[in-house]
């Protein structure tokens, strides 16, 4: 997985001209922060990454932190879909206009691996 550090400018895609500042962009030579989160948050989140994905890469990034059941192809579920993660991003806005950008394998660090994003991302999320 690509690395960028939570709440740096995204650059990732450079044909993408719409400024965000990265969130859950994880590797595992980064120490990342863990807690707890809300669960409107889990729910809100697996339905943007099963319904809302937006620049869609070609092939898959893979979980590379460990310890998780399928790392090559985790999933997602929201209301009887699912959708594997890895191929794309998720985009949200906060109530100051900030636009955050996440790879859809964000909602596989929440639940698998403890991440917890910034408390901006999770209120955009969560549309607070």
């Amino acid at each position: 997985m690509t690395y960028f550090a939570d709440l740096s400018p995204y650059t990732y895609l450079a044909e993408v001209e719409e400024p965000a500042l990265n969130v859950g962009w994880l590797d595992a030579g980064h120490d990342f922060t863990r807690g707890p989160v809300p669960d409107e948050f889990v729910a809100a989140l697996a339905e943007r990454v099963v319904g809302k994905q937006v620049h869609l890469t070609r092939g898959w990034h893979r979980c590379n932190l460990g310890g998780c059941a399928h790392p090559d192809r985790p999933v997602a579920r929201s209301g009887g879909a699912e959708q594997v993660l890895g191929f794309a991003e998720v985009r949200a806005i906060g109530t100051d206009k900030t636009a955050y950008a996440a790879p859809t394998l964000v909602h596989h660090y929440v639940v698998e691996h403890g991440y917890r994003p910034p408390d901006e991302f999770i209120a955009a999320i969560r549309g607070r």
